[in-house]
């Protein structure tokens, strides 16, 4: 029965994380039509500041009650590392392709394995290894094939992203035992917004959304509650119940939805190659969770 329970947990968790890459992937496209019309900094702030805003008038008390019973230490590092992901990120765009980043951005699936073996001595099975082996292989398919012709400034911003956007699944998978979903989103909402205004006026964009047409206001309202408050609350549900290195692996699905809205609102569309990366990933993401399900890895959510 205990095996069952904690088999369906973690099918439960891997179900959260794919609709999190669901919502991202719809996220990227609009965030793309979003861009022609206002700067990225500008349109990011009002969405992490929308976002925030809507939790204090929605779960203020709550908040209250969740930051006076956390551990305020344990918020330090994941928040840091989404706010630091989220900059070099935005940053390697403006110095290199899309496609570009988006694979380099990726390989946080592979960086995960290798913290988690030298922070929390987890080891790799040969089945894993080969499941995450095919992932790689999928993702530069879809992303890297064809668009990666040199390394500079952005692609080493980029990899920054991948190893922050490790470590901080890993930080947050230890800081959840004792701090609450709720809590988490916030503050990781929280410092979203603090840094992306800070890049808005280093970078001297300001905090302008006067070319915002209808469509824009309402992707600025899908990002903030959508990716933002329902993005972040999904895996600071999941990874209380999963390993680190799976929710690395399942968010490789990003990349998948979002060549599959992009085709439909953008007309992007796939060539065979990058539609054999995408069905690769799928492989590889599919064998590690039947994996991580059957021995119930992590399984269970562990509370404060």
């Amino acid at each position: 029965m205990k095996r069952d329970h904690q088999i369906h947990t973690s099918v439960f968790a891997c179900g959260l994380i794919l609709l999190q890459c669901t919502l991202y992937g719809l996220g990227d496209p609009l965030s793309k039509m979003a861009y022609t019309h206002v700067k990225v900094y500008s349109l990011l702030s009002f969405r992490y500041c929308l976002a925030l805003a809507a939790m204090w008038a929605i779960f203020g008390k709550k908040l209250i009650r969740g930051i006076r019973n956390c551990r305020l230490r344990y918020l330090v590092i994941p928040c840091s590392c989404v706010a630091g992901a989220h900059l070099f990120s935005n940053l390697a765009l403006t110095y290199t392709q899309a496609t570009s980043v988006g694979f380099l951005r990726s390989m946080s699936v592979a960086i995960t394995p290798v913290l988690s073996f030298f922070i929390e001595k987890r080891r790799i099975t040969k089945k894993e290894l080969l499941a995450l082996m095919v992932t790689v292989v999928g993702l530069y398919l879809l992303c890297g094939y064809g668009s990666m012709t040199g390394f500079g400034l952005g692609e080493l911003l980029a990899l920054g992203c991948a190893a922050l956007s490790a470590g901080g699944v890993i930080a947050l998978k230890r800081s959840m035992k004792w701090v609450d979903p709720l809590v988490m989103t916030m503050f990781q909402t929280a410092v979203s917004a603090v840094f992306s205004i800070l890049c808005a006026l280093v970078s001297r964009q300001g905090l302008r959304m006067e070319g915002a047409v209808p469509s824009v206001w309402l992707s600025v309202l899908y990002l903030a509650f959508g990716c933002t408050l329902g993005g972040y609350m999904l895996q600071n549900t999941a990874v209380r119940m999963i390993s680190a290195k799976t929710v690395s692996l399942l968010m490789c699905c990003c990349s998948v939805m979002t060549a599959l809205f992009s085709y439909f609102l953008l007309g992007e569309k796939l060539t065979s190659i990058e539609m054999t990366g995408a069905l690769l990933i799928l492989a590889g993401v599919a064998a590690e969770t039947l994996l991580s399900g059957g021995h119930g890895e992590d399984g269970g959510a562990q509370r404060s």
